[in-house]
C-alpha cells in the first residue's frame, strides 16, 4: 500500500513475491506445453521414417516371399539384389552375391546338353541390350551342394523414365519336380462371398438383411446368423438418421431415386459402438427390371478417420509450438516492423538470438519460388484475411544448402487492431528427406515388380488380391479394378477355377507355400498354361499379412513337352518294325531311353543290357574304330549330324561285322540339344561286295594304264615327226634364202678378188654383196621376232603420233599406183611397244596388202579403240585395246591358206618374191606385246589384218620424227678401244674398221684375257664386247666385272643373237650393237657409247 508518499517494503516484496511465482508457474507450463509438443514433433517425423522403413521393408518382405528366384542386376551385369528364394537357388548369401555376375556367382552354366554358354547369350546379358528372353533353359551348379539344376529363365530390362535401359530383372524356376495339386471344391462364387476382404451386404426389398458375409459380420460385432433378418436401419443406423433412411430406402425401391455408388456413413453396432463405413452399392434387379433389393460393399474406416483427426488435433497443438522441443519462435511488430526470435528460430535461420530492425532480412533468404506463396499467407494473416498464417517453405543457408520449414502463426490483436504476428517455425527437412525416401521405396518396388518378367500379385490376410503388376495386366488386357479382390478368377479357365481356388484359398488358411498350374485368358483370346507360384508373407512383427506370388507362362514349353511325346510314340512304333538298329538316348545323361531289337542281330548285344548300360556299346567295336565312332557320338551331342562307318566284334559268334549308321540330334524350343537318335545298318555284305569290284576295277586300270602307255608312246612319236616335219621346213628355207644370199656373196667377193684392178666393177660387186648381206640381216631379225627371242626394248608411246610420222615411209612403200589412206582416232591412246619393231609389222602388212593388190588399188590403215571380250581373240586378254587395221581390196584368201597364214617361211608368192617370214614376224611382234593378231578374208573380197596392242595410262614419251641421217664428224684420233670377241673373223673386221675410224685398238678373244689387257692399259677409254663368249663368262658379266674394277669405263655391247643373256643385264646405260652392221652404224655406237 501507498500512502501519502509513503513504500511499504513488505507490501513491495510480497506483491514481488507473488508476482515472480506466478511467472514461475507460467513459465513452467509453458515449457511443459512446448516439451509435449516437442515430442509430438518428434513423435510426427519419428512416424514418417517409420512409413519409410515399413515401404522398404514391405518391398524386400514382398519379393523375398516370392517363391521364384528374382535377381537384379545394373548395367555392368552385376547383381544390386537377389530375392531368398534366389539364395536358395544359387547357393550363396545376400553378401556374396551382390557385386557379381551370373558367371561368377555360379559354375557350370551350360545348355542343357553339356555345352558352355558365352557370358554375352545369357538372359541377363541379353535383357541389358533391350531384349525380352522367355523361358530360356540353361543348366547351372549349386555351389554349394555341387548339384546341377536346370532352369527356366526369364529375363526383362529395366527401363527409367525415358526409356533408357538401367538394369536388368531375371527369373529363375527350377523345371523338375514340379508338384500337380488335386482339383476339389466347386461352391466358388459362396467361397468369394466368405473371403471377402469387406463388408458385402444384401437387403431385400423391405430393409430386412438377407445376407452377409463373414467380414460383414466382424465389423457389425455379430455373427451372420444374428446379422441375417435384422432391419438394417432400425438395428443398425444412428437414432437420428433413421426417419430420413427409411424414406431414402423406399424411394429407391420404388424407383424413384437412384441409390449412389459410393458413401461415408456412421453404423452403430449393438454393443453401442460407432463405426465409420465406407460403402459401395448397386440396386438388384430381376429379369423384368422390378427391384428386389440392393448389394452394399462397405470398408470400415474409423481408424482413418480417427487418425485424421488426431492429426488435426496434433496440428492445432502444434501450431503456437514454444521454444523447447526445437521449435524456432518469432514475432514482429507491425508498426516498427521489427522481429524477435529464439535461439531454434536463430540456429535454424543461421543468424543470432536478438531483435532484428527489419523482418525483410528473413524473408529475403526464402527460396524464390517459394517467396510469393509466404508472402501471400503472411499478408492474408495481417490483414485479418485468415485467422492463422500457414506456410511450408525452403530456405537458402548462406553456405547453399537448402532447409525446407514449416511456419505457423496468428496475428497480434490490441483492441481488435493487428499490431504485430506470432508464430512457430519447424524444420521438417529430415520428415521431407524420410517422406521421399519411402516414396523412392514405394516407386521402386513398382519398377522392379513391373518390369519382372512375371505376373506378380499381392494379396491380404483375407487371401483379397491387393495388388497385380503391369505384367499382369498387359498379360490379361483387364483394369487393376477388375482384377482386385477375387476379380482375377474370372480370367481363369473354367475347367481351372475350382481346383485353382482350392490350391490358393487352402494355402491361405495354412499359411503355406504353394506352386500350381493352370489356364488363363490372355488379352487376344488364347489360353495359356502358367505356373503359379505363391510364398506366405508377415510383416516385421511376425504377422501374416497375405501371400506374395509370380505366374509364368509356360505355354511354349507344355506343347514342346506334348510334340515330343507324341513324337518319340510315333518313332518307337516305326522304329520296332525296322531291321535296322534304331536308337534314342538322353543327351545330358548319355542312358538309353529306347532300342529296337535288331540291336541282337547286328551288334550282338541284347537289348536289355544296352538299356541297362549304354556304355555296352562301346566294349563291341574294333579296336582300329572306337576312337572315331566314339568321337561322331561326341559331334552329334554338341548339335552336329553325323554318318559314321565302323566295325563290331559281335559277341555272340565273334564274327567281324561292317557297320553304317546315321546319327543325328533333336532340339528342344530354345536350341538345346535333349536328345540323341540313330539307325545303324549291317553293310557287311555290301562291303564285300564292293571289295570285290574295287578289285576288278584296280585290275581293269592296270590294264587301261598299260593301253594309254602304249597309246602315249605312239602320240610322242607322231609329235617327233611332226615337229621334225616343221624344223624341216623351217631349215629348209632357212637354207633356200641363205643359199641365195650366200651364192650372191661369194660369187661378188671371188669376182672381186679376181678383178681387183678393175675399181668400177669391183665397186658394183661389193655394193651387191652388201645387199645380199642386208637381206640376210633383216631374214634373221624376222626369224628372231618369230620365235620371240628378239631383243625387246618397250617404250611408252602415242600410237596415233607414231602412225602419223611412219606414214611417208609406208607411202614409199606402196609406190604411186596403189591408194595408201591413214585413219587415226584422236583419242586413240597410248601404248607400251617397241617402236622399231611396231614400224617394222606396221611396214610388213602394208606390204603384204600392195602385194596382193597387183598395180591398183587401195590400202586402208585405220587405228582407233577397242575393247575384248574374254574368249573373243585367242590367247589375248579381255580390256581395253588399241587396234591398227590393214585393209585391202585385193584378190582375198581362202580358208585354208588364212589357217597357214602366220606359219613361218609360208608364203603364196612365187620364188624369190618373199620368205614368208612378215606375217610371222607380226605374230611375234603382237604376243611379245602382251597383245593379239586377227586375221579376216573372203576371196575376192580383200583381206583385213587387226593389230591389238594394249592401251596404258602411262604419259607417252616424244617421238622425233623420222629424219635423214646427216654425216657425222670423223672420230677423233688416239682414242684407246679394248675389242672383246671370239669369232677370229669378225674380230679381224671389225678391228679394222676401227682402226680406220681413227681408234686404237686392243683386242682380247674372251672375257678373262679381256680382263688381264685392261688391267695392263689403264688408258684404256672403252670396252667394246660381243655378248655371247665361251669360257664361262658372257658379255655382261664382262661388262659388270670391269665397271667394277673401273667405274668410269664406257662400254658397248654387240650381239648378233642374244637370247635371254640381254634380258638379264638389266643395264640400260650400256648401248647394244646389233650384228652385222656397217662402218657407219659402228662409228655412231662409237660415239654414243664415248658421249
Amino acid at each position: 500500500m501507498l500512502i501519502e508518499g509513503e513504500i511499504n517494503p513488505v507490501l513491495v516484496l510480497a506483491i514481488l513475491a507473488v508476482t515472480g511465482f506466478a511467472l514461475a508457474v507460467l513459465g513452467f507450463a509453458l515449457a511443459a506445453r512446448a516439451a509435449q509438443r516437442h515430442r509430438d514433433a518428434t513423435r510426427e517425423l519419428e512416424t514418417t521414417e517409420k512409413t519409410s522403413d515399413r515401404y522398404e521393408r514391405r518391398l524386400y518382405d514382398i519379393l523375398n516371399s516370392v517363391p521364384v528366384a528374382l535377381v537384379e542386376t545394373d548395367t555392368a551385369g552385376k547383381f544390386t539384389f537377389a530375392n531368398r528364394a534366389a539364395h536358395q537357388l544359387l547357393g550363396r548369401k545376400d553378401s556374396e552375391l551382390i557385386g557379381l555376375r551370373f558367371h561368377s556367382a555360379t559354375w557350370g552354366i551350360t545348355y542343357p546338353d553339356g555345352r558352355l554358354i558365352p557370358p554375352d547369350l545369357l538372359p541377363a546379358a541379353r535383357a541389358l541390350r533391350g531384349q525380352t528372353v522367355k523361358g530360356f533353359q540353361h543348366v547351372i551348379a549349386n555351389p554349394g551342394t555341387r548339384k546341377r539344376i536346370l532352369v527356366s529363365v526369364t529375363a526383362m530390362p529395366v527401363l527409367n523414365g525415358v526409356g533408357e535401359v538401367i538394369g536388368s530383372t531375371s527369373a529363375l524356376v527350377e523345371t523338375e519336380n514340379l508338384v500337380q495339386p488335386e482339383a476339389v471344391g466347386d461352391d466358388l462364387g459362396q467361397q468369394y462371398f466368405d473371403v471377402a476382404g469387406v463388408m458385402l451386404l444384401v437387403l431385400g426389398p423391405d430393409g430386412k438383411v438377407r445376407d452377409v458375409n463373414l467380414k460383414g459380420a466382424e465389423i457389425l460385432g455379430q455373427t451372420v446368423e444374428d446379422v441375417v433378418g435384422q432391419n438394417w436401419i432400425d438395428a443398425y443406423l444412428p437414432e437420428e438418421q433413421r426417419v430420413d433412411a427409411h424414406g431414402f430406402f423406399k424411394d429407391v425401391v420404388e424407383g424413384r431415386r437412384d441409390m449412389p455408388e459410393e458413401g461415408e456413413g456412421w453404423i452403430v453396432r449393438p454393443d453401442g459402438a460407432r463405426r465409420l463405413i465406407a460403402w459401395r452399392g448397386k440396386v438388384l434387379r430381376d429379369e423384368r427390371g422390378e427391384v428386389t433389393g440392393t448389394l452394399s460393399s462397405g470398408q470400415d474406416v474409423t481408424e482413418a478417420y480417427e487418425a485424421e483427426q488426431r492429426c488435426r488435433e496434433f496440428d492445432t497443438a502444434l501450431r503456437l509450438a514454444e521454444e523447447a522441443g526445437g521449435v524456432g519462435v518469432w514475432s514482429f511488430n507491425a508498426r516498427t516492423n521489427e522481429a524477435q526470435v529464439n535461439g531454434r528460430m536463430a540456429e535454424i535461420w543461421g543468424v543470432e538470438a536478438q531483435t532484428y530492425a527489419d523482418v525483410e532480412q528473413f524473408l529475403a533468404r526464402i527460396h524464390p519460388d517459394d517467396r510469393p506463396s509466404v508472402d501471400a499467407a503472411l499478408a492474408a494473416a495481417r490483414s485479418g484475411a485468415t485467422e492463422t498464417y500457414e506456410a511450408e517453405y525452403r530456405i537458402l543457408s548462406e553456405d547453399g544448402g537448402v532447409r525446407w520449414l514449416v511456419g505457423r502463426g496468428e496475428p497480434i490483436r490490441e483492441g481488435g487492431e493487428i499490431v504485430g504476428m506470432r508464430g512457430v517455425n519447424y524444420d521438417v527437412t529430415d520428415l521431407k528427406t524420410a517422406q521421399a525416401a519411402a516414396l523412392e521405396s514405394e516407386a521402386r518396388f513398382g519398377e522392379v515388380a513391373d518390369a519382372a518378367p512375371a505376373l506378380i500379385w499381392l494379396s491380404g490376410p483375407d487371401g483379397q488380391v491387393t495388388w497385380l503388376n503391369r505384367r499382369w495386366l498387359e498379360f490379361t488386357g483387364r483394369t487393376l479394378e477388375q482384377d482386385l479382390g477375387h476379380g482375377w478368377v474370372e480370367s481363369i479357365h473354367p475347367d481351372d477355377q475350382a481346383a485353382c481356388n482350392d490350391v490358393y484359398l487352402g494355402a491361405v488358411r495354412e499359411q503355406a507355400s504353394f506352386r500350381h498350374e493352370y489356364r488363363i485368358r490372355r488379352h487376344d483370346g488364347e489360353w495359356r498354361w502358367v505356373r503359379d507360384f505363391g510364398e506366405p508373407r508377415y510383416d516385421a512383427e511376425g504377422r501374416y499379412v497375405g501371400h506374395a506370388g509370380a505366374a509364368l507362362d509356360i505355354t511354349d514349353q507344355k506343347l514342346a513337352e506334348d510334340a515330343l511325346r507324341d513324337s518319340e510314340e510315333r518313332f518307337r512304333s516305326f522304329a520296332e518294325t525296322s531291321d535296322d538298329v534304331v536308337w534314342m538316348r538322353d543327351a545330358a545323361t548319355g542312358r538309353m531311353i529306347f532300342i529296337n531289337s535288331a540291336c541282337e542281330r547286328v551288334w550282338g548285344v541284347s537289348r536289355d543290357a544296352l538299356m541297362d548300360d549304354a556304355r555296352a556299346w562301346r566294349s563291341i567295336l574294333h579296336p582300329d574304330d572306337a576312337e572315331g565312332a566314339i568321337a561322331g557320338l561326341d559331334a552329334v551331342r554338341r548339335g552336329v549330324s553325323q554318318v559314321l562307318q565302323y566295325r563290331v566284334i559281335r559277341p555272340t559268334d565273334g564274327e567281324l561285322r561292317s557297320v553304317e549308321a546315321k546319327a543325328f540330334p533333336i532340339f528342344d524350343q530354345n536350341g538345346a540339344v535333349i536328345r540323341l537318335c540313330g539307325v545303324a545298318r549291317d553293310v557287311t555284305d555290301s562291303v564285300l561286295a564292293r571289295e570285290e569290284l574295287e578289285r576288278r576295277v584296280a585290275e581293269r586300270s592296270r590294264e587301261l594304264e598299260a593301253s594309254l602307255d602304249e597309246r602315249r608312246k605312239t602320240e610322242t612319236a607322231l609329235a617327233q615327226a611332226q615337229r621334225l616335219e616343221t624344223v624341216g621346213r623351217l631349215t629348209g628355207g632357212v637354207a633356200h634364202d641363205f643359199n641365195n644370199l650366200l651364192t650372191v656373196v661369194i660369187g661378188a667377193l671371188d669376182m672381186i678378188l679376181r678383178q681387183a684392178d678393175k675399181p668400177e666393177r669391183v665397186r658394183r660387186l661389193g655394193e651387191a654383196a652388201l645387199a645380199a648381206g642386208r637381206r640376210g640381216e633383216r631374214l634373221t631379225r624376222q626369224l628372231l621376232a618369230f620365235s620371240r627371242r628378239q631383243e625387246f626394248k618397250p617404250e611408252v608411246l602415242d600410237l596415233g603420233t607414231v602412225i602419223a610420222g611412219f606414214e611417208p615411209m609406208l607411202k614409199r612403200a606402196v609406190g604411186e599406183a596403189i591408194e595408201l589412206n591413214v585413219e587415226i582416232d584422236p583419242d586413240l591412246g597410248a601404248v607400251r611397244v617397241d617402236p622399231v619393231q611396231f614400224e617394222g609389222a606396221l611396214l610388213n602388212l602394208t606390204v603384204n596388202s600392195r602385194d596382193a593388190l597387183g598395180d591398183s588399188g587401195t590400202v586402208r590403215i585405220v587405228a582407233d579403240r577397242a575393247r575384248l571380250a574374254d574368249g573373243e581373240l585367242a590367247d589375248t586378254p579381255a580390256g581395253d585395246y588399241a587396234r591398227v587395221r590393214v585393209i585391202d581390196t585385193g584378190a582375198g584368201m581362202s580358208a585354208d591358206v588364212m589357217s597357214r597364214a602366220f606359219e613361218p617361211f609360208f608364203t603364196t608368192k612365187g620364188v624369190g618374191e618373199g620368205s614368208g617370214l612378215g606375217l610371222a614376224q607380226v605374230y611375234g611382234f603382237a604376243r611379245q606385246s602382251d597383245g593379239g593378231v586377227s586375221l579376216e578374208s573372203t576371196p575376192g573380197q580383200g583381206a583385213t589384218v587387226s593389230l591389238y596392242l594394249p592401251l596404258t595410262d602411262e604419259t607417252p614419251i616424244r617421238v622425233e620424227p623420222h629424219a635423214e641421217p646427216r654425216e657425222e664428224r670423223p672420230l677423233e684420233r688416239g682414242r684407246r678401244v679394248l675389242l672383246v670377241e671370239d669369232d677370229l673373223g669378225v674380230r679381224t673386221v671389225v678391228e679394222n674398221l676401227l682402226l680406220e675410224l681413227g681408234s686404237s685398238v686392243l683386242a682380247a678373244p674372251d672375257g678373262p684375257a679381256a680382263l688381264e689387257v685392261l688391267r695392263a692399259n689403264p688408258d684404256v677409254e672403252l670396252l667394246m664386247t660381243d655378248l655371247v663368249m665361251p669360257g664361262g663368262m658372257s658379255g655382261v658379266d664382262l661388262a659388270r666385272a670391269a665397271s667394277a674394277e673401273r667405274p668410269g669405263l664406257k662400254i658397248l655391247l654387240s650381239t648378233g643373237y642374244s637370247g635371254e643373256t640381254l634380258e638379264d643385264a638389266h643395264a640400260p646405260e650400256w648401248p647394244l650393237l646389233r650384228k652385222p652392221y656397217q662402218a657407219e652404224e659402228l662409228s655412231q655406237a662409237v660415239r654414243k657409247a664415248l658421249a
